[in-house]
């Protein structure tokens, strides 16, 4: 889902990732520094893969299938189906369902939203999913996961009382949950 930022009754609810992308980043400063010209590149492809695998994950929990599009770089396509590869093998070992994706979460009280990649459970766990392609994780990932986290909590109860649910279907590759996309707010 592309990236989009949210007005409810004329006030600005931006996204969690327009306001931490507004925090110094000096690794990636050091980063841009040390790739010069060549790092512009570098993440339009590493955009254009995250967008592609998230796309692939998202088809497959609502087909059972998926098929991996990338109209630039696409000689970045066998990477992402080695990245799917190894998503499927962890997806059909887990012991976990996916009840939401492309979640849009909007936090009322503390005027910011976001949009979650998956909401679900892992055994009776309630959990939160954020598909990540970077070979690290960063402090501004665990920041953003946090204020999701906020959100859900104020959300969780309307979950609950919304009457949301999800149709098991299945298939060749094991159980895919099959969900509606539904808009949530802490108001």
């Amino acid at each position: 889902m592309p990236h989009s930022e949210t007005f409810i009754d004329g006030v600005w609810y931006p996204s969690v990732s327009t306001i931490i992308g507004v925090q110094p980043k000096p690794w990636l400063n050091a980063w841009r520094e040390r790739w010069g010209e060549r790092a512009t590149r570098k993440m339009e492809i590493a955009n254009a893969i995250g967008t592609a695998f998230h796309d692939a994950i998202e088809q497959y929990l609502d087909k059972g299938v998926f098929c991996i599009s990338m109209n630039t770089y696409s000689s970045c396509v066998p990477r992402v189906g080695k990245m799917m590869t190894s998503w499927l093998n962890w997806a059909n070992n887990v012991d976990g369902t996916v009840e939401h994706t492309e979640l849009k979460v909007i936090s009322r009280t503390h005027t910011y939203s976001g949009t979650l990649d998956a909401v679900g459970r892992m055994g009776k766990t309630p959990m939160l999913i954020d598909w990540k392609t970077s070979s690290r994780i960063y402090d501004d990932m665990q920041l953003q996961l946090a204020a999701y986290v906020r959100m859900l909590r104020g959300t969780a109860r309307r979950l609950r009382m919304s009457g949301a649910r999800a149709e098991q279907q299945n298939n060749r590759r094991g159980s895919i949950w099959r969900k509606p996309l539904c808009n949530y707010s802490d108001a």
